[in-house]
């Protein structure tokens, strides 16, 4: 996604936020000057945001390793919660009348599970709005295309997660692909980076059982910066599945030749105009190859 002028000031206060957890003074104010300088040599009109966001990671890998720890409790607690709904969500997806229904049951909750906040998250998530709708209750995801003929007809699927919780409703998701006949590989982060789901988080849920591969990445899913075995993983999937903001901004616009569906939360104004909706909505977008 190509940013908005404000996305640099979106940036700085995203890792600022998070990372400056735990710091000092002195510490606080070097942070702020590190996220500083790699914006004002990186940030152009035609900047990945993803990119920009992993030249932040490194250049400031000591204060996120610092913070790490405060976020370890949070992320666990948020686990711990939809590890206690998992088999009421299961029961809700599987209480479908065909299997197009419950496949979009079950992208519906993967999509309402993506709630972490551009804040610093102080507490576990508590996934409301997923637990709302297996009740009946609150709005639904905006579903843009046909992304259940796009699965059906899909061999190879590359899905990129997002944060620890979450990761528990994309369980149920993977194994619909999984029952659909899909090859599925699972991209975490390969390190700690605030509330991110790491192999933890998805050993957490069994998922190192149901998908068929689990790759780390370090950092955001950039599609022409990552390691070999991902960049494998990428061209032999015909299907790419994209959560979260931070992923939709590194991805989108810059692939090609792929179809991609992207389930997130729309957090801020830039990615709200990019995606046709409004900020606060949730959406499930597929992008036909171009």
């Amino acid at each position: 996604m190509k940013p908005a002028p404000e996305c640099a000031l979106c940036l700085l206060r995203w890792f600022y936020d998070k990372a400056a957890v735990g710091l000092q003074r002195e510490q606080k104010f070097k942070l702020f000057r590190e996220i500083s300088k790699v914006l004002v040599e990186n940030f152009y009109p035609n900047t990945n945001l993803g990119r920009a966001s992993n030249t932040i990671i490194e250049q400031v890998a000591e204060f996120i390793s610092v913070a790490a720890p405060e976020y370890k409790d949070i992320k666990a607690k948020s686990n711990k919660l939809v590890k206690d709904v998992l088999s009421r969500a299961s029961n809700f997806v599987m209480q479908s009348k065909t299997d197009e229904e419950r496949f979009l049951k079950a992208v519906w909750l993967a999509t309402l599970g993506n709630v972490a906040p551009l804040a610093k998250l102080k507490k576990a998530m508590t996934f409301e709005e997923a637990l709302n709708v297996m009740e009946g209750k609150g709005p639904l995801p905006h579903v843009i295309g046909d992304i259940f003929s796009c699965v059906q007809t899909s061999q190879r699927i590359l899905y990129i997660s997002d944060n620890a919780g979450e990761i528990g409703f994309d369980s149920l998701l993977i194994s619909e692909l999984k029952q659909m006949g899909a090859k599925v590989t699972l991209a975490v982060k390969a390190k700690p980076l605030f509330e991110d789901a790491t192999l933890e988080d998805a050993e957490f849920f069994l998922l190192h059982n149901l998908a068929d591969e689990v790759l780390g990445i370090k950092g955001f899913f950039v599609p022409d910066a990552m390691d070999n075995r991902l960049d494998q993983a990428l061209k032999e999937s015909d299907l790419v599945m994209v959560k979260g903001t931070g992923n939709y901004e590194a991805v989108e616009g810059e692939l090609k030749g792929k179809a991609i569906i992207y389930m997130l939360k729309v957090k801020c104004g830039p990615v709200a105009h990019s995606t046709g909706t409004k900020a606060g909505e949730f959406v499930a977008r597929l992008d036909a190859p171009t």
